[in-house]
């Protein structure tokens, strides 16, 4: 399958592990050097053309903001969602990721802690941004002003 295709990287998955004996895709490779290595959850493929092919040293924990749920051959992790973030490395699930609190918002993917929002301005629990206060506020949107202005806890 690699031969002469000067393939170099390092491949994972059930589909390449069950092509054995005379149907292995690393049997005769040619020009390539593809190799069979898989990464576990929570980390990813930093080094894919490493020779040979080591967890300890192809291998690296999925960066803050980001996960990785399964064995893989990814060469990055999964970013947490906007209105979410993640603040752990080696993260291998998509509930490592919080959603950002009220007062803060997440306007983009893989962020390692969410953003304020300005003063006059509020967001609820995951936002991805943050609203104006209107001048007919609610009672909970000014509770929330209240608190963000005056740092209270939640």
């Amino acid at each position: 399958m690699f031969h002469g295709s000067g393939f170099t990287r390092t491949l994972c998955g059930g589909a390449w592990l069950s092509l054995t004996g005379i149907l292995s895709a690393f049997n005769k490779l040619g020009s390539s050097t593809a190799q069979y290595g898989c990464c576990d959850a929570g980390t990813y493929m930093a080094k894919p053309t490493l020779k040979p092919f080591s967890k300890a040293t192809a291998c690296e924990a999925c960066h803050i903001g980001t996960y990785e749920p399964v064995q893989n051959d990814d060469t990055s992790c999964n970013a947490c969602d906007m209105g979410k973030y993640g603040d752990q490395t080696g993260q291998s699930s998509a509930n490592a990721c919080t959603n950002c609190g009220t007062g803060k918002y997440g306007n983009q993917t893989g962020l390692s802690a969410c953003k304020d929002c300005v003063a006059g301005y509020v967001s609820g629990i995951g936002s991805t941004n943050c609203a104006p206060l209107s001048g007919q506020a609610t009672a909970d949107e000014l509770r929330l002003a209240y608190r963000q202005l005056n740092r209270c806890p939640n």
